[in-house]
Formats: C-alpha cells, structure tokens, sequence
C-alpha cells in the first residue's frame, strides 16, 4: 500500500483526472468484454488477471 501512496505523491494533480477516467475506461472495456466472451475464454481471461495479480505480488517484495 506504501507503494501505491509513494507513486500518488508522483502524479501532478492535474493528470488525476486524466488517470481516473482512463482506469475507469479500461476497467468498462475489462468487463464488456468478459460478458461477451465464452465461458472457456472468460475462465483464460480470469487466470490471466489472477497471473498478473500473482505476479505483481511477488514484484512487490522486492
């Protein structure tokens, strides 16, 4: 969580805005695709995030 704070201080405050629109953009274009994927290719798509999840994890204690 300390990381996250630290790249917060990082970002001009007047990007903020840009930032949360385009998470929210990509995390809309995320979800309409995975409802309109079949169920094996959802099942790919979450194992995916959960790798990249995983991953980041194990990034971190570094």
């Amino acid at each position: 969580m300390q990381h996250f704070l630290a790249l917060s201080d990082k970002i001009p405050w007047i990007m903020a805005p840009a930032i949360v629109i385009a998470a929210s953009v990509i995390i809309t274009v995320l979800v309409v695709v995975n409802r309109l994927l079949a169920p094996a290719s959802k099942a790919m798509l979450v194992a995916v995030m959960l790798a990249l999840s995983a991953w980041a994890m194990v990034m971190r204690a570094f």
